[in-house]
């Protein structure tokens, strides 16, 4: 018996045997997935540390400390923009991929400080007693 196949028509040895097919090649080393860059942690803190900053701010502007008018406009201008920027910065650093994962970290803490805020908000509406 030969090591070529013999297709079912050529029986009787005409020489036009196809030698068979190479068997398959071995899979290759599995590769890892490439890790994002930053830190979630990082972005994180970034972004609970600059709306605790807008909240000190907006303290100031309630009446916490007293400030000159020109301060409390400039400080009331900062903390309306900070949540914007916020967000900008967060959506540009995960839009690049050596600062994905801080991007990241600063888009979740924005999330967080919404459902922290709500739910101080809902507390406070809830203790309100408004039937005298």
């Amino acid at each position: 018996m030969s090591d070529y196949y013999t297709p079912p028509g050529d029986l009787g040895g005409s020489g036009s045997s196809v030698p068979p097919p190479p068997p398959p090649s071995p899979p290759g080393p599995a590769i890892p997935p490439a890790r994002s860059g930053g830190s979630i942690v990082l972005g994180l803190v970034i972004g609970l540390g600059s709306m605790l900053a807008g909240g000190g701010l907006v303290w100031v502007l309630s009446g916490g400390q007293s400030v000159p008018q020109v301060i409390s406009d400039l400080l009331g201008a900062i903390a309306g923009v900070l949540p914007f920027a916020l967000i900008v910065l967060g959506i540009v650093l995960s839009a690049l991929p050596k600062t994905r994962r801080t991007g990241a970290g600063i888009l979740l803490s924005f999330g967080i400080a919404v459902l922290i805020a709500g739910g101080l908000c809902v507390a406070l509406l809830a203790g309100v007693n408004t039937i005298p």
